[in-house]
Parts: structure tokens; C-alpha cells; sequence
């Protein structure tokens, strides 16, 4: 009789407490997941700034052109302003964010366009005109991608996370067909 009273209040407690365990388990596992991505946030960001600084000491070492220089110094600030938001508090907007460097993008672009062109006004077996055609096609498909974004500003969230992929693969995309040609 007595192993029988013992069996049933351990079921019964095993039935009522484990419940509310894994409520209160639970909940606190939710607090630590949200504590553990704001902190692989901040790790991640500070990867990127000791990425970014390492290219712009091998950049600067290697005595690369200073158009090249600049946009590793750019890199640096960027990813160092976006650890110093994040260690503030602040959660930069991914869709303001893009949109911005989608227009740099362009912004460059155009200026190796141009780049391109006023050297073949001094010699023009340098670039062929393919490879004039391919520079144009480049900047306008950053450029447009620049002016779409700026469309979908008041746009919902779903169209606003679309153009962002969209504009991901164009990056992968022209940043794939740089890697090959360097032979990585």
C-alpha cells in the first residue's frame, strides 16, 4: 500500500511539475537565444572590422591604386560604425543599409566607366569595345538596382526583402565573376 501512495504522488508531481518546468525552462532558453544573437551580432561585426582592416594593410602594402585604397578605408569606417551602432544598441535598418551601398556600388561603377573611357581617349588598344560594353552593363545594372530600391522605399516589408535578395545575387554575382577572373 505504501509503495502504491508513492508511485501515485510521483506521477502525479512528474504530471504536474515537468509542465510547468519546461514552461519556465523555456522561457528562459527564449531570453538566452535573444542575448546569444545580439552577441554573435556584435562578433560577427568585429570580424568584419579585422577583415576589413587587414585588406586595407595589404592594400596600402602592396602599394595598390588609391581608388582601391579608398574603398578599403570606406569598408573600414563601414563595418567599424556599424560595431559601434551595434554595441550601442542599435539595430541598423538591412533595407536602408543595402540601399546605401547599392548606390556606392554605383557610384564606383560609374567612375571605373569613366575611368575606362578617358584612358582608351589616350590609348585605345587598352579596353576593347566589349569590354567598354560590359563596364556600361555593369553600372546600369547597379544603378537601376540603386533607383528600384529607392522606389520601394514606402514599399511593405515582403517587396522591401525581395529586392534585397535580388540585389544579394547581383552582388555574389559580379563579386563571383571578379574572383575568377583574379584566379581564386
Amino acid at each position: 500500500m505504501r509503495m502504491r501512495t508513492i508511485t501515485v504522488l510521483t506521477v502525479l508531481l512528474a504530471t504536474s511539475g515537468l509542465p510547468v518546468y519546461w514552461v519556465l525552462a523555456a522561457e528562459g532558453d527564449e531570453e538566452q537565444a535573444k542575448h546569444t544573437a545580439s552577441q554573435v551580432e556584435v562578433k560577427l561585426a568585429e570580424a568584419h572590422c579585422e577583415l576589413a582592416r587587414q585588406n586595407l594593410a595589404r592594400v596600402r602594402a602592396e602599394g595598390r591604386a588609391p581608388l582601391l585604397t579608398r574603398v578599403h578605408e570606406e569598408a573600414v569606417q563601414y563595418f567599424e560604425q556599424e560595431l559601434a551602432d551595434l554595441k550601442g544598441g542599435k539595430r541598423p535598418d538591412s533595407f536602408e543599409r543595402l540601399l546605401a551601398e547599392m548606390k556606392h556600388l554605383a557610384q564606383l561603377a560609374e567612375r571605373r566607366v569613366q575611368g575606362a573611357v578617358d584612358i582608351n581617349a589616350k590609348s585605345p588598344e587598352i579596353f576593347t569595345d566589349g569590354e567598354l560594353v560590359l563596364l556600361r552593363a555593369k553600372r546600369d545594372i547597379l544603378r537601376f538596382g540603386a533607383a528600384h530600391g529607392e522606389l520601394l522605399r514606402s514599399a511593405d516589408r515582403q517587396e522591401k526583402i525581395d529586392w534585397q535578395l535580388e540585389q544579394l545575387r547581383t552582388i555574389q554575382l559580379l563579386l563571383a565573376e571578379r574572383l575568377f577572373d583574379e584566379g581564386m
